[in-house]
């Protein structure tokens, strides 16, 4: 069976997956190592079927306003086409066929994932995701504990602006795109070597 992951970045209305929802999903399937698709969308947090806050915080750090989320598509019709998106690449009639879930603090992001398909009454989220998921920001806590990494924090766009990685910071594809890059060149620098 092929090695399946999904590079995967969320952005939220807060930090609370009970509380808060998703404005934006963004992943990249990777097959055995090689990235075949992507997908971005946007989502309009007030159709969730459950109230959701938006935080002035978050609002302010995605560079988004109120108006402009309530004019994305609707919440049902997105998670409609990320389900689509992900059966071309796993089927969840197969109980191993499924996505290794990767991103940066990827537990954070996989939390307002299953909060998604909680919204949508979609159960199954073990059908499509594996819970042996790879933390990106895990290894950079490694390398920093072994003196490899020695930046003033831990965010993404300190370490990407350390090892000279374009990123648009809160644009969920550009995130994971940025991430996917990170991951390459700390595997090549340090683990590598």
């Amino acid at each position: 069976m092929s090695k399946k992951a999904l590079w995967i970045d969320v952005e939220i209305t807060g930090l609370n997956s009970s509380e808060h929802g998703l404005t934006e999903v963004a992943c990249l399937v990777e097959i055995d190592g090689i990235v075949i698709d992507s997908l971005s969308l946007k989502i309009n947090t007030t159709s969730y079927k459950k109230d959701i806050i938006m935080t002035p915080k978050a609002l302010e750090l995605t560079n988004k306003s109120e108006d402009e989320i309530k004019n994305y598509p609707i919440s049902q019709l997105q998670f409609k086409k990320f389900i689509e998106f992900i059966e071309n690449y796993v089927d969840p009639k197969e109980k191993y066929d499924v996505f290794q879930p990767i991103g940066y603090n990827i537990n954070f992001d996989m939390d307002f994932i299953k909060a998604w398909f909680k919204d949508n009454r979609h159960d199954n989220y073990s059908d499509y995701f594996s819970y042996k998921d790879v933390d990106i920001f895990a290894l950079v806590k490694v390398l920093k504990y072994l003196g490899y990494i020695n930046t003033k924090n831990d965010k993404l766009s300190t370490l990407c602006e350390e090892f000279y990685i374009t990123l648009d910071a809160h644009n969920a594809l550009n995130d994971i795109e940025a991430t996917k890059e990170l991951y390459e060149v700390l595997i090549e620098n340090f683990i590598r070597e």
